[in-house]
């Protein structure tokens, strides 16, 4: 159902602007890349312009703009399904749209992008599109209660891992190998296989998300969007003591003030850092995922570069010895982790 321009609220589509922009400015400088997962390994020599640029954006904008275009979304779920009850069946309406949005996210994600979030977006709003019946109340209660389990998380010691330096390092190097050189089915294989290191991430942020999309719908139903000028002093307040506190937790993530906490440290100074990832200290994971398909590459690999005949070219040389080198640090640190 088409909205009049006079319908639309101004704030909400500056807010959705720079929410969006935020987005664009995170995923151009950490997650477009040739491997989604060279975000979390150690980068190349950079410049000292190019290091502030990267730490401007992942302090400035990284979870502050998912977040706030997560919230939106849900504003805007409430939106519709109010103005949707004019029409009568407003769940109906609402999830046929949530389902054609899965459809291109399932599309965007398997065959053209595994760092894709519409899924995320579709399945969660299929999971709060029930409670929008509900009353403000208890959209609040359900909200609060979601973000209580997400920050507790680290506490609950959840089988929720996050792969270790050796393997990130891996996954980044095949990466780079099979998109520049293999078939497309070579490639939809490989983003394929990368999803199941992906899924964690999105495990643990999923109840953050679903916090936001009810928060979302509760700033809606309380009529703060419809009537800004009454609360304006009071916003004004918030947004200050808000501002404040994010301002310290940003600075406290940023200098590491939380890690000797004996419940947030890794919570602070690795989730944080990679949105939501290395919940738990990478030991004993993936297991079977280290035995059947790390190992086997990084020794075929290694074999291969062993039995090349030895360069005469000095510099072409020091990088085959440097490869062999690389690779066989890996083997070890992949033997390691199975304990051998």
């Amino acid at each position: 159902m088409a909205v009049s321009p006079n319908d639309r609220i101004a704030s909400i589509d500056i807010l959705r602007g720079l929410a969006l922009f935020g987005v664009l400015m995170v995923n151009l400088v950490k997650e477009f890349r040739i491997s989604i997962f060279a975000q979390f390994v150690p980068p190349g020599p950079e410049s000292q312009s190019d290091r502030f640029f990267d730490s401007f954006v992942s302090y400035v904008f990284e979870m502050k703009a998912f977040a706030l275009f997560s919230l939106l979304f849900g504003i805007g779920l409430a939106v519709q399904y109010d103005r949707l009850v004019l029409r009568e069946r407003p769940l109906y309406w609402l999830l046929r749209r949530l389902l054609v949005l899965l459809g291109f996210g399932l599309t965007h994600l398997l065959l053209i992008w595994n760092g894709d979030i519409l899924t995320e977006y579709a399945l969660a709003g299929l999971l709060v599109l029930p409670l929008l019946r509900e009353d403000k109340e208890t959209i609040a209660i359900c909200s609060v209660g979601l973000f209580a389990f997400y920050v507790f998380m680290p506490s609950l010691h959840l089988p929720i891992y996050w792969p270790d330096a050796a393997t990130l390092a891996h996954l980044v190097e095949s990466a780079n190998r099979v998109y520049a050189n293999g078939t497309l089915a070579q490639v939809i294989r490989h983003s394929l296989g990368e999803l199941k290191v992906i899924f964690p991430l999105h495990v643990f942020v999923f109840p953050r998300t679903l916090a936001l999309f009810l928060l979302g719908a509760y700033i809606w139903r309380s009529g703060l969007p419809q009537n800004l000028r009454l609360y304006r002093r009071g916003l004004l307040i918030v947004g200050l003591i808000a501002t404040a506190i994010g301002l310290s937790l940003t600075l406290a993530v940023a200098t590491d003030a939380f890690s000797n906490s004996p419940m947030f440290g890794v919570y602070f100074t690795d989730v944080f850092k990679v949105e939501g990832g290395r919940m738990v200290k990478a030991d004993q994971e993936f297991p079977e995922y280290y035995e059947k398909t790390v190992l086997p590459d990084l020794r075929k690999r290694l074999s291969g570069i062993v039995k090349r005949q030895p360069s005469q070219d000095s510099l072409a040389e020091n990088n085959r010895q440097e490869e062999i080198a690389t690779l066989q640090h890996h083997i070890a640190a992949v033997s390691q982790i199975l304990g051998r």
